[in-house]
C-alpha cells in the first residue's frame, strides 16, 4: 500500500469514530432518561402490575368465594401502602 491510499483511509476511519461516539452518547442519554421516568413513577408501574396480577389471579381463579377474595386483595393493597409509607 502506498502513503495516498492511507491518507485517504484515514478520514472514512474518524468519521466512523465520530459516528460511533455519537450513537453511543445518544443511547446513554435516552437510557438516563428512561431510568428517571421510570424512577419518577416506580411506586405507580409497581401498583399497575400488582393490579394486573391480581386481575388475572381472580379470572383464573372464579371457583373461590369472592368475598375472600376481595379480603385478601384489600390486605395485599393495605400491607403494599404501609410498606410504601415506610421508605417515604
Amino acid at each position: 500500500m502506498n502513503e495516498e491510499s492511507i491518507e485517504a483511509s484515514k478520514a472514512p476511519l474518524i468519521d466512523h469514530f465520530i459516528e460511533l461516539r455519537t450513537r453511543i452518547l445518544r443511547s446513554i442519554f435516552v437510557l438516563s432518561v428512561t431510568f428517571i421516568f421510570a424512577f419518577i413513577f416506580s411506586e405507580n408501574i409497581y401498583l399497575f402490575l400488582f393490579l394486573l396480577c391480581f386481575i388475572n389471579f381472580l379470572i383464573l381463579n372464579k371457583k373461590r368465594k369472592m368475598r375472600k377474595m376481595k379480603s385478601n386483595f384489600l390486605n395485599c393493597l393495605n400491607k403494599i401502602m404501609i410498606h410504601n409509607k415506610n421508605y417515604i
